[in-house]
């Protein structure tokens, strides 16, 4: 197969995640061979359907199957009928992506470093990527003109050597820019705050995932807003549901709240350990139930924002006033029963509410019903 098949429709990765039906993940002619990527290991099923897909299209092709979930459970992605690729995919590391396929999309994606300087055991980086590699020492001709935006998904940027280089990049260029991984508080000194303050960033995210990070979370978010950061563009992510307990997240949003950025709860999902990595949210830390986990859940829908806890006072006040998440679902005492009232007793508004729906119905410029006529025959013997 030609380069210029494979930079027109595979470095983008533009049919990832996509329905396998989508007309413009089919291409013209006849290749010899195909890729097709993934994600995460719970979306493997939409994965096999595009390999299934491409494999009655085209029978005599050579199919191969990449990414995360190819490189995590490569015995479980073969049973989609394509060859298996584990790890990364060098010929496309440093191509521009076909940014032309897809023109309503604004962001030039980046990886400026693969890999990570830390070993998290929660994460799964170590074996997608390993330790730090592949650090690019420019990212400029990787950036689309026609983007407003610059997305870089690095796994942890400040620990890479060329962190400097890339901001001062990112600055001459002038776009918008996303660390769309985070960055790691523990680096964040006044360097870098200085440096990230003078990039165009909506959020800047970084992460408390464990009590012994403590001071260094709020280190970064006090150096960050004295150069001129507003705490609400901090983007905090709090994991729970690994080795933590409903307590240990609790006290860590009333951290992060008190502190005046938005907390985003992050519940921790497997994707190595079987049967958990093929189907999201089944797995249940040893210190957690279904209870708690659910409650965590209805707190993000019914007094979180998209899923986050802002620093609004209100939800400050109340964090800071309940010693468990249950007393922030389930309030503490039981609402007082309101006393019944006598016809006598009750006033022409109370009176209204107890008219019959039907005479409720049709306002009084709306038709024949007068609401006066209508309560005075309610009264009436």
């Amino acid at each position: 197969m030609e380069v210029s098949f494979l930079q027109k429709y595979l470095s983008i990765g533009s049919c990832r995640g996509l329905a396998p039906t989508l007309l413009g993940c089919v291409p013209e002619g006849k290749p010899d061979l195909i890729y097709v990527t993934s994600l995460f290991t719970w979306a493997w099923k939409p994965v096999h359907e595009a390999v299934r897909f491409y494999r009655r299209l085209y029978p005599d092709a050579e199919l191969w199957l990449g990414g995360p979930y190819a490189t995590l459970l490569p015995n479980h992605a073969e049973q989609s009928g394509a060859k298996v690729h584990k790890g990364l995919f060098n010929e496309v590391e440093d191509l521009m992506p076909a940014y032309e396929l897809i023109p309503k999309w604004d962001g030039s994606i980046i990886l400026s470093s693969r890999g990570c300087i830390r070993r998290c055991s929660f994460c799964a980086v170590p074996v997608l990527e390993g330790g730090l590699n592949r650090v690019k020492g420019s990212i400029k001709h990787l950036v689309w003109p026609n983007h407003t935006r610059v997305i870089l998904w690095d796994n942890n940027i400040l620990g890479a050597t060329n962190w400097r280089s890339v901001m001062d990049e990112l600055y001459e260029i002038g776009k918008k820019v996303d660390f769309n991984q985070g960055l790691d508080a523990r680096l964040i000194d006044d360097e870098v705050a200085e440096r990230l303050s003078h990039l165009r960033m909506k959020t800047v995210r970084i992460a408390y995932d464990e009590r012994s990070m403590r001071k260094s979370v709020q280190k970064a978010i006090e150096k960050l807003s004295a150069r001129g950061i507003k705490k609400r563009k901090i983007l905090c992510y709090a994991m729970y549901n690994f080795d933590d307990d409903p307590q240990d997240l609790l006290d860590r949003i009333r951290d992060l709240l008190n502190w005046g950025v938005v907390a985003y709860p992050m519940r921790y999902q497997p994707m190595l350990e079987l049967p958990y990595a093929l189907e999201k949210n089944t797995y249940i830390a040893p210190k957690w139930d279904k209870k708690h986990l659910e409650i965590v859940a209805k707190l993000r829908r019914i007094i979180g924002f998209a899923g986050t806890f802002p620093p609004y006072k209100a939800l400050v006040d109340r964090f800071n006033k309940v010693k468990s998440f249950d007393e922030l679902l389930y309030p503490l005492t039981k609402p007082r029963k309101k006393p019944k009232l006598s016809k006598s007793q009750m006033t022409l508004e109370m009176k209204l509410v107890k008219m019959k729906p039907i005479e409720r119905q049709k306002p009084r410029w709306g038709g024949k019903l007068d609401w006066m006529r209508s309560l005075s025959s309610q009264q009436s013997p």
